[in-house]
């Protein structure tokens, strides 16, 4: 499947993150765009800047329709609705397609079109504003060679015991380089599996009797086999030589709270931390858990960033604070933003991780965060 840029003018079938995507990148090469919807409520109205959405029957020219929508059954009825009328050529992408097609697509081009989809405005990577719009920025320009490095789940560990000491790194297990190689029976009874070149592949293991080691392969290989930085071009994932690491598996030693392991999440800006987003409740499997966040005085602040649902509750302010908000500020030195992740454990100070674009800088305006809110940290970023 191909699409033939002589054309001059596209319809695209359906306002979809594929449309958005495909939008955008015929735009950039000076085409002309028209979306085509049966959603009369998006009918007739600017999507965006210089592009309309019209109903399948105010088609007024021939021309290449590409249908963009996801279900298969709805993309064969709408072939079926598109036959009958003056298109001259319909061209149905898949999801194969699109993963192939996207990589074609400039950075700057994909953040523009990913952005408008997820957060409903044009993107001003010229003169971004907000901490969003900023991170969007850094993700194109602030590429440092150590940042591949920083998100490297096995390399990471090396810097942080050259700036913190070793005794505040969560021991390896394993590291393998191939699926292939994974040997379970050198695993203790309980442990954290994942891979080194992403986020979001981390397995729980409490119990390695009743694991499902189908499943465990074959979410590991999955992950394994993709390139994180392709999803929101996070570019310091680029070039993460994927691995299999396997860690200790961390529980809450805190007698008095139900609340699972905490994750005290430290933002910095320009090399200083600012404040603190403590994760508890956390359930990996169902990628559900509570927020609170905190200023560096341990005074619970109003607003959260609502990926994840506010914590009623009050959580203890550790007796080592003043160290993690030091360790922050000491990993973060030169940098223009970083979050980064710690635990407490036995009472000592575990390193999690560094994240460099956060939810990949995608917070949507919800309650608690807003837009000026997204404008008041905005500001503590500067470029």
């Amino acid at each position: 499947m191909k699409i033939n840029f002589s054309e001059e003018e596209y319809y695209l079938f359906g306002i979809t993150q594929w449309g958005i995507k495909l939008c955008y990148d015929f735009l950039s090469k000076g085409k002309k765009v028209t979306f085509i919807d049966n959603d009369v409520r998006k009918q007739n109205k600017e999507v965006i800047p210089g592009v309309k959405c019209i109903a399948l029957n105010d088609i007024d020219s021939d021309g290449v329709c590409i249908v963009c929508v996801q279900k298969k059954e709805n993309r064969e009825s709408i072939c079926k609705q598109l036959e009958e009328s003056i298109i001259t050529q319909i061209i149905c992408v898949d999801n194969e397609f699109m993963l192939n097609y996207e990589k074609k697509i400039k950075d700057d081009i994909f953040l523009k079109a990913l952005w408008f989809f997820k957060m409903g405005y044009e993107l001003d990577l010229d003169n971004p504003k907000t901490f969003c719009e900023k991170i969007q920025w850094l993700k194109l320009n602030d590429r440092k060679h150590e940042y591949t490095k920083l998100v490297d789940k096995e390399k990471v560990k090396e810097f942080v015991g050259k700036k913190i000491g070793n005794e505040y790194i969560i021991p390896t297990i394993q590291v393998w380089d191939s699926i292939d190689k994974i040997d379970f029976d050198k695993l203790p009874d309980s442990f954290v599996i994942k891979c080194t070149h992403d986020s979001g592949s981390t397995i729980l293991v409490t119990n390695k009797e009743s694991m499902d080691k189908k499943n465990v392969i074959c979410k590991l290989k999955k992950a394994f086999e993709t390139n994180f930085y392709w999803w929101a071009r996070e570019w310091a994932y680029k070039n993460v030589k994927p691995q299999i690491i396997v860690e200790p598996y961390l529980v809450n030693d805190t007698k008095e709270s139900n609340t699972g392991l905490i994750d005290y999440k430290i933002h910095t800006f320009n090399g200083k931390a600012k404040f603190i987003q403590v994760i508890l409740n956390r359930n990996v499997k169902e990628h559900t858990a509570e927020q609170v966040f905190y200023n560096l005085e341990w005074k619970k602040l109003s607003w959260v960033f609502e990926d994840y649902p506010l914590y009623n509750g009050e959580v203890k302010k550790p007796d080592c604070l003043d160290l993690l908000i030091n360790f922050a500020d000491l990993l973060s030195e030169g940098m223009r933003y970083a979050r980064i992740d710690f635990y407490i454990v036995k009472g000592k100070i575990k390193f999690g991780e560094i994240t460099l674009y956060p939810n990949a800088g995608l917070y949507v305006f919800r309650k608690s965060w807003t837009y000026d809110q997204d404008l008041l940290l905005g500001n503590m970023i500067q470029l």
